[in-house]
């Protein structure tokens, strides 16, 4: 699944770089021109929109100040980050287990459940039978079938002569001399595996037009080609530094966005058909989409922003999942949603409210 973070970085004032500005700008426009090529060639399509990410020099520094903070929460982090994961209590109590096994013609006792018997055979009324037999793919008793004897709860220790068989042998796990357990090296603090600068969500913050110190973020595959209007004199960015974010002209852009699209749903439910730019069915009740109500009958402007938009109780028109920086990670579900003391986009605003307008608050897209 995909995650939107809040990402929050320093980073000193950081001269441009014209030349190496105009270079980059011009590998996304000689790529952009292959467009009908990308489809074709991921590699390039993967490259645009990793360029994108980096068109100005601020951007470039902001990749390696973002891969700081994001790192010790990396599924596969530097081995400082990593601790090993003990398994050997957990095994030893598995291995003292009974379960479900076969008997095979050759006296072999395996697990029901283990590779490839799971998906062979299947036990029905008591006795094994085959599964996918004959062109209908049937389950059904056959002469291999009734060779083998079922075996219900079958003390693991008939199966594996020894407790490190069943670690290593089964179970794949290799034993650790250093540690002297059985278990594996990983990092318990892991919130992901991948991430973008933007990603899916490259439309975050609004800033002036002549801001200087800002990243576009980087597109995610299928996304590098889509425009995104902004109110005139300003552009949407994935990260800039707090002072510069115009907080109160997203709002009133989202306001004017939500406004004009519950008109137009307003409108198309009370004439009884979509406009083409909509893609739902029509309820009685109201227009769904994906099984989630877009407009409900009856409903006031107020009462459709305060469900869709940005609630007005929102300091900062911005939602995310989680907010990261060099101290800690802060997730929406650390917390009971719903409780005055603990909302989450209150914590939201005390947060934004507490950094400094030089701080450089990054939208970021990560996978988990």
């Amino acid at each position: 699944m995909h995650f939107k973070t809040l990402v929050t970085v320093t980073m000193p004032t950081v001269e441009e770089d014209p030349h190496e500005n105009a270079a980059v700008e011009q590998s996304i426009d000689l790529l952009q021109a292959r467009k009908d090529d990308l489809a074709k060639d991921i590699m390039a399509e993967l490259t645009l929109c990793t360029l994108m990410g980096r068109t100005t020099n601020f951007a470039r520094q902001l990749v390696g100040a973002v891969e700081e903070v994001m790192t010790p929460y990396s599924t596969e982090p530097p081995e400082e980050y990593k601790e090993f994961a003990d398994m050997t209590e957990e095994l030893k109590a598995d291995y003292a287990k009974s379960v479900d096994c076969l008997k095979l013609p050759n006296g072999k006792i395996v697990e029901c459940g283990s590779y490839p018997y799971f998906s062979k055979y299947s036990i029905v009324d008591g006795k094994v039978s085959q599964n996918k037999v004959g062109t209908l793919h049937h389950t059904r008793r056959t002469k291999q079938s009734r060779k083998i004897q079922y075996l219900p709860n079958c003390p693991r220790q008939k199966v594996y002569k020894t407790f490190e068989k069943y670690a290593e042998d089964y179970r794949r796990y290799e034993y650790n001399e250093e540690e002297k357990g059985y278990g594996f090296y990983c990092n318990p603090n892991a919130m992901w595996d991948w991430y973008q600068i933007g990603g899916r969500w490259p439309v975050t913050f609004l800033v002036k037009a002549d801001c200087t110190e800002y990243s576009f973020g980087e597109r995610s595959w299928g996304n590098y080609s889509k425009k995104y209007p902004a109110p005139e004199g300003y552009m949407w960015v994935s990260a800039a530094r707090k002072k510069d974010i115009c907080w109160d002209i997203m709002r009133s852009w989202y306001i004017a966005q939500d406004t004009e699209r519950y008109t137009k749903l307003k409108e198309a439910f009370q004439c009884g058909k979509l406009p083409d730019e909509f893609h739902g069915e029509l309820r009685e009740n109201g227009f769904f989409c994906c099984g989630k109500c877009a407009y409900a009958a009856g409903e006031t402007l107020d009462e459709y922003l305060a469900r869709i938009g940005i609630p007005k109780s929102w300091k900062y028109p911005i939602g995310v999942s989680d907010i990261v920086d060099a101290d800690e990670w802060l997730s929406k579900n650390d917390i009971s949603i719903g409780k005055e003391s603990s909302n989450w986009h209150e914590q939201i605003d005390t947060y934004i409210d507490d950094l400094d307008g030089e701080d450089v608050l990054v939208s970021v897209d990560y996978h988990m």
